[in-house]
């Protein structure tokens, strides 16, 4: 939402540059109270979108030239009566400020997500870690000593009398193996 709010200031630099341009002095001002809006919004945040800055120097630093340009911008485009070559120059040039504003955002959310990746592929070699544990200590607790009655009854069903099972178990299954 920090990058869409943050794009959105761009959008309206533009509008105001055409605000200015049509001489819509009522439009520029509409346009420059959603501009502070939308940088308040950024500063402080919003949890119900949720919107958030993730800050890093770079996006402080780029949001803070944001600031100061828009506050020596703002009072000559509203008293400004037409617009001119330099107000086309000053319009791209703070587009491009918030361009670096978006892309340092951009950056940290990127190093957040692959610092998330990291972390998921952690938890999925865990899992599966843990899956292969779990088999072969459930091939040594379980499978072990039922493979092990499984002969004792086959060589019984075979004739043999005097097949034996080893006891080595002090659970259920040595109690089992014991009374075979």
């Amino acid at each position: 939402a920090a990058v869409n709010e943050a794009g959105r200031l761009r959008m309206h630099t533009y509008r105001m540059a055409l605000s200015i341009e049509q001489r819509d002095p009522a439009g520029m001002a509409e346009i420059a109270q959603r501009f502070d809006r939308s940088l308040e919004l950024l500063r402080t945040g919003d949890p119900s979108r949720p919107l958030f800055v993730p800050w890093s120097d770079a996006s402080r630093a780029s949001f803070q030239e944001v600031q100061t340009d828009w506050l020596r911008l703002r009072g000559r485009w509203l008293a400004q009566a037409r617009v001119d070559q330099n107000t086309l120059v000053q319009a791209d040039a703070f587009a491009a400020h918030i361009e670096r504003f978006v892309q340092a955002i951009e950056t940290e959310i990127a190093q957040s997500t692959s610092i998330l990746h990291m972390f998921q592929l952690a938890m999925m070699a865990l899992a599966i870690a843990s899956a292969v544990a779990l088999l072969y200590v459930g091939n040594l607790v379980i499978v072990s000593p039922l493979t092990g009655l499984t002969r004792g009854v086959k060589a019984l069903r075979e004739g043999d009398l005097s097949a034996r099972v080893s006891v080595d178990r002090d659970d259920e299954f040595g109690a089992l193996s014991a009374g075979f």
